[in-house]
């Protein structure tokens, strides 16, 4: 086929062929193919790849702001199509240099919209109110852990693991469910982790989840739906409208806030040191004082006995 009647099928077809070449997981394939079909919601992947200009790049991710996927979702569709075209533009199939356009950005007062302990009460005591145990336990899941919401939606009973004599627990982290394609994947960054859970998450999950069946995920509903019903309880307790993803912002500011080594922060997070560093800096302000503070005593220690300054 000549390279000028490319489509953007064919060029997953190129796709696949240089992945196979360079020893890409499976999953990794699959998540793209998957991908791929979500992106068809926006514009016919029957396009030829050079008629595809940078103006319909942005269209692409002016429609996907405004749709109900998580921010996850978005990110990996806007990744996954920056993939495809760089891939063309190596092939010559497009001009255009997107190198500084299109990430999925907020602005600050949305990338950092942090839930209150007050705030967070309020939503866990409208779930608990009404019984709708299995939101209460998702957002008590993300407040105290930080992972991503199809992280959460993956879980299994077997992923929990609790310690009874310290009533605490842990989870492990290594897959994200794709609710949209019924389609389990590595999680993002493909990183996997173990998470601790303090002893409210591992009491609820105990008194609720505990008898789950093996290898049925505990939570049934999609992204949307927790975010429509979080946006509920928000209306009827009068506090802020928080997203899922509010939950993993308030995590690890909160982990920041507690003087947290960055690379612990960094292993439960998934992020690498460099992300936690770059979005949450303003957290890490007074660490400099830490610094001085421990050179100080340094000194001190190592000044002769009897001497003065």
């Amino acid at each position: 086929m000549r390279k000028s009647n490319y489509t953007f099928y064919d060029l997953l077809k190129l796709y696949k062929l240089r992945a196979a070449a360079r020893g890409f997981s499976p999953k990794t394939v699959r998540a793209t193919e998957s991908n791929l079909r979500m992106i068809s919601q926006f514009f016919n992947l029957e396009t030829k790849v050079r008629k595809f200009r940078e103006e319909d790049y942005k269209k692409f991710l002016i429609a996907l702001r405004k749709s109900d996927y998580s921010r996850e979702t978005m990110y990996d569709l806007n990744a996954t199509l920056r993939k495809l075209i760089n891939l063309a533009r190596k092939q010559k199939l497009v001009k255009f240099d997107f190198s500084e356009t299109g990430n999925i950005r907020l602005n600050n007062s949305e990338e950092y919209k942090l839930i209150s302990g007050e705030d967070f009460r309020k939503i866990r005591e409208y779930f608990n109110e009404r019984g709708e145990r299995e939101f209460e336990f998702l957002f008590l899941l993300l407040y105290y852990t930080g992972i991503r919401i199809g992280e959460a939606l993956a879980l299994r009973r077997e992923d929990f693991k609790i310690y009874p004599r310290e009533r605490d627990g842990r989870i492990l982290v290594n897959k994200s469910y794709l609710y949209e394609f019924k389609l389990i994947k590595e999680p993002k960054n493909k990183k996997n982790r173990v998470v601790p859970i303090p002893r409210a998450v591992a009491k609820l999950f105990q008194e609720t989840f505990e008898k789950t069946p093996v290898g049925e995920r505990i939570f049934q509903f999609s992204p949307n739906a927790a975010n429509l019903a979080l946006k509920r309880a928000a209306k009827v307790k009068g506090v802020p409208e928080f997203h899922c993803h509010s939950f993993r912002h308030t995590y690890i500011s909160n982990l920041a806030r507690k003087r947290v080594p960055l690379p612990v922060i960094s292993s439960v997070s998934g992020d690498t040191q460099k992300t936690v560093l770059s979005r949450y800096s303003h957290m890490f302000f007074e660490d400099e004082k830490l610094v001085l503070k421990a050179l100080s005593a340094a000194e001190y220690a190592a000044k002769p006995e009897g001497y003065r300054s």
